[in-house]
């Protein structure tokens, strides 16, 4: 593809924020992978969670997995390179954005993960105390996702971890209990992430322009 596909930059008529809710859970999100789906295992099946999120700060709100809600996105933008890393600093209702003629792309070798908003929202995750982090006690967190949209994909999400409080995990609290992370994506990403989606739902209009 030589050309950015302009049906994914953010609308004047997009007036707020995507929130996801139990009524969604028909809807897929696609993650493009530097290999190939069957090489993110190890010998015995289980997950290599370290071919998926490396390191595993990413999992912490200032980042998150990124990834982009299927649908007006489509799997073959996943090999789509923006060259200006500008493109992919957040938007904002109301701010303009450059005209897709503007963006200038390179192919590159992408091989796509699909995952399951219904497999892996809200899902438990116990965590340990952390001493050294002020006001981290023992408790039972949950994955979410949350619309971040950017200058050149209105799609554009991320998949992190919240504390019980319902606050996003920071990534110096995300450090000293990396191996319940690890277990984590495992026990979950094993069930919510495949490399085929042959169905999938949409969003209708009304809930990404109110």
């Amino acid at each position: 593809m030589t050309h950015y596909p302009s049906e994914i930059l953010p609308k004047p008529h997009f007036t707020g924020r995507i929130t996801l809710d139990a009524s969604d859970q028909g809807l897929y999100f696609i993650r493009g992978s530097s290999l190939p789906f069957h090489q993110l295992f190890l010998e015995n099946q289980e997950l290599s969670v370290d071919k998926i999120v490396s390191p595993t700060e990413e999992m912490a709100r200032e980042r998150g997995l990124s990834m982009s809600l299927l649908g007006i996105y489509k799997s073959e933008y996943i090999r789509i390179k923006v060259r200006d890393a500008r493109y992919h600093e957040a938007w904002t209702p109301g701010e303009s954005v450059p005209p897709a003629t503007d963006i200038e792309v390179e192919e590159r070798e992408s091989y796509p993960l699909f995952l399951s908003f219904q497999s892996l929202w809200k899902k438990p995750f116990p965590y340990n105390e952390i001493s050294d982090v002020s006001g981290f006690p023992a408790g039972h967190g949950f994955s979410d996702f949350e619309h971040c949209p950017t200058l050149c994909n209105y799609w554009h999400f991320v998949f992190a971890l919240k504390k019980s409080d319902g606050t996003w995990i920071t990534k110096e609290e995300v450090r000293p209990i990396k191996k319940q992370i690890k277990q984590f994506l495992r026990t979950y990403l094993l069930h919510g992430i495949q490399d085929t989606c042959v169905r999938h739902e949409s969003l209708s209009e009304g809930r990404y322009t109110s």
